[in-house]
């Protein structure tokens, strides 16, 4: 389900933050109050430990996976290369 989807660096989540805080700067600037809410929303979402942990486990979990998938594969191979046992 979630094989697809990026994984996401600190370094990317805190240039996201940078970008969205300049964002809001310019919106305050202009006076553009209509999605400050929204955005003040992402940006605790994005400076949530939670998000971190959350990361974190689906970095984890995309290594276990390809560690599998090799192993796997290393095991068919091996099955493949070894001679039959004659009885």
């Amino acid at each position: 389900m979630y094989e697809n989807v990026p994984t996401v660096s600190t370094v990317e989540r805190q240039q996201v933050l940078q970008a969205l805080e300049r964002l809001q700067a310019k919106m305050a600037q202009r006076e553009e109050w209509t999605h400050s809410e929204r955005l003040g929303v992402l940006r605790d979402a994005l400076q949530s430990p939670l998000l971190g942990h959350i990361l974190t486990l689906q970095h984890s979990i995309k290594q276990l996976k390809d560690q599998v998938m090799l192993n796997t594969c290393r095991e068919r191979e091996n099955l493949i290369l070894r001679p039959m046992a004659c009885e």
